[in-house]
């Protein structure tokens, strides 16, 4: 499991042989299938723009541009929760239960949970059963070098801004083809739009370029910066109502859709 405070690159619980078998698998199974634009449309609509991701090359964290963009004002997306400004919420804001949801773009554990559960995360959260809150954590850039969690964070925000179903959408396909741990690949904002090309509505002129220069990187290194001032001490996390969840077995097992099913059946309100 990724912990922030060991400065070790991919730092993280023990997995057992069988579980980074299964994960290979899984990345090999997500390499050879091709998708369509998939998924459900976002809020906001897709009036005749094109979705030729454009290849931008990979920006190191030491790039001028970089630091620039992440100095700049922070730009918080309309869909953050009022009162907790670096949490992106989805599902009825007056659910009876809650969800947070702690995970760093990057942690392969995170990963393996969110293909596990993720879409009955959703399910829940449509069916108004809970309310999501996702918190991102961004340190594995800093244990494994490059920016590819804060990049993948700013381009979060961007599609929070369009609507909190943009948000969720490209949550889910930031972690369908999620790199290696110490691949960078999120550090390439066209790679980002290439995966965002995916979400039936979401690329636009406005958006590609929020995602291009980086305009909510600022908002990303608050969230980062909050992660590490209250959050966790590692991902992934979840927490039903306050109360934390095994996410993962004695063996290494994820949790499934049927077994968070009955704990917020049993636990919730």
């Amino acid at each position: 499991m990724s912990n922030k405070k060991k400065p070790a690159a991919g730092a993280r619980r023990p997995a057992s042989a069988g579980l980074r078998a299964q994960a290979q698998r899984a990345k090999e199974r997500r390499t050879r299938r091709r998708r369509a634009t998939a998924v459900a449309g976002c809020i906001v609509p897709l009036a005749g723009i094109g979705v030729l991701g454009t290849l931008i090359a990979d920006r190191s964290a030491d790039d001028p541009s970089v630091a620039r963009a992440a100095s700049g004002p922070v730009k918080v997306p309309a869909a953050a929760a009022p009162k907790a400004p670096t949490t992106l919420s989805y599902g009825p804001a007056h659910a009876r239960n809650t969800l947070d949801v702690y995970e760093d773009p990057r942690c392969p554990m995170c990963g393996i949970l969110e293909r596990s559960v993720g879409r009955e995360v959703r399910r829940l959260a449509d069916q108004g059963t809970v309310k999501v809150n996702y918190h991102f954590a961004v340190f594995i850039d800093r244990a494994a070098g490059g920016t590819g969690s804060r990049f993948a964070v700013s381009a979060l925000g961007a599609a929070a801004d369009r609507g909190v179903t943009c948000f969720q959408r490209l949550h889910e396909e930031l972690f369908a083809d999620q790199p290696d741990e110490t691949d960078d690949g999120f550090g390439n904002t066209g790679h980002l739009l290439d995966l965002a090309a995916r979400v039936k509505g979401l690329r636009s002129p406005s958006f590609d370029a929020a995602v291009r220069d980086l305009r909510y990187l600022p908002w990303a290194e608050s969230v980062g910066k909050e992660f590490q001032r209250s959050g966790p001490d590692g991902t992934p996390q979840m927490e039903l109502n306050g109360q934390r969840l095994d996410v993962f077995s004695d063996r290494g097992e994820p949790l499934t859709p049927s077994h968070l099913t009955r704990l917020v059946r049993e636990r919730g309100a």
